[in-house]
């Protein structure tokens, strides 16, 4: 589906009590989504079966998806995708009725940020696997920029994957990563940004599956 001036958004509602079939949202690796003058926009709620599976390509100057589930094994699948120059941010939503061990968010495929300034961010109150590279565009927009991946929503069982991130050279803004769980483990590729790291499983006070209060914080900056 190409929108060559506009705007891409699908909205939907699946019911269905089997868990692997008839997700809210789907399509092929050839089911592509393109909008590169405007958005694409994903809001999709379902019973057992995924909100949102799409292992197609997407590009466009945003790209927002929320996935909700009541029991969904897992709730939003992703390929690749793109973020062109002149837009804006990348964020995926995927929620359950309740947090644990299940699989929120599964992306494959890189993910390019070629905007300026741009943000990502990767929410959910089951487990993400984010294992496609992260190229991001330098930021010279005057603003810090944020790579967010964030299971606070879930229990200690809701770990977090995150695939290697490379920022292009040139910033002049920084560019800041930040992973955050309750409790459970964190585990990153190679990064590589112009700006903060923090890695947090802080578990109410307490030590957190890492055996540390807080996981690893660590600051990097490289202009």
């Amino acid at each position: 589906m190409t929108s060559t001036t506009g705007n891409i958004t699908l909205i939907a509602n699946s019911s269905n009590t089997t868990a692997t079939n008839n997700a809210g949202v789907s399509g092929t690796s050839n089911g592509t989504l393109t909008a590169n003058s405007g958005s694409i926009t994903i809001d999709s709620t379902s019973n057992k079966s995924s909100a949102v599976s799409l292992a197609g390509a997407m590009s466009a100057q945003a790209i927002g998806i929320t996935g909700s589930s009541t029991t969904a094994s897992t709730i939003v699948s992703l390929g690749a995708m793109m973020i062109v120059a002149g837009g804006s941010d990348l964020s995926v939503t995927a929620m359950n009725s309740s947090g644990g061990a299940n699989t929120g968010i599964t992306q494959t495929g890189a993910i390019t940020v070629n905007a300026d300034g741009g943000n990502i961010s990767f929410a959910s109150n089951n487990i993400i696997s984010q294992s496609g590279a992260i190229t991001m565009a330098a930021n010279t927009s005057g603003n810090e920029s944020t790579v967010l991946y964030d299971t606070t929503s879930g229990a200690k069982t809701t770990t977090i994957t995150a695939g290697a991130l490379t920022v292009t050279s040139g910033s002049t803004s920084g560019v800041n990563y930040i992973v955050k769980t309750l409790g459970a483990g964190i585990d990153t590729g190679v990064i590589n940004v112009p700006g903060s790291v923090l890695l947090d499983n802080t578990y109410g006070g307490t030590a957190g599956a890492g055996g540390h209060t807080n996981f690893w914080i660590h600051y990097h900056c490289k202009f």
